[in-house]
């Protein structure tokens, strides 16, 4: 549902997508951690749209959207706060990968 909606969809309704698809890993696959979650927690908490688990390894990453830079650092902080060893914020997208 998400990929259909990824040009029309809000970003709250994006971070809502992203939180269920995170919760269908960790409830159905088990690939979470109890630190992921509370970092999950916290990301909500300090006003994140949504929270996933990301990687291949079995929980050891996890990504926030939010609404803004400011949004952005105070979760950051929060994430640290629970338990994130470092937290990255990436402020512009970019054209992602392509074929050269």
């Amino acid at each position: 549902q998400a990929a259909n909606e990824w040009t029309t969809a809000s970003g709250s309704d994006l971070g809502s997508y992203m939180t269920r698809h995170h919760e269908a890993l960790r409830d159905g696959l088990l690939l979470s951690t109890p630190r992921l979650e509370a970092m999950n927690a916290a990301a909500i908490k300090a006003g994140a749209w949504g929270f996933k688990v990301v990687g291949s390894g079995g929980g050891g990453c996890g990504v926030a959207w939010c609404a803004s830079r400011d949004v952005a650092d105070t979760v950051s902080l929060a994430m640290e706060r629970a338990g994130a060893p470092q937290t990255w914020i990436i402020a512009e997208a970019s054209a992602g990968a392509s074929l050269l």
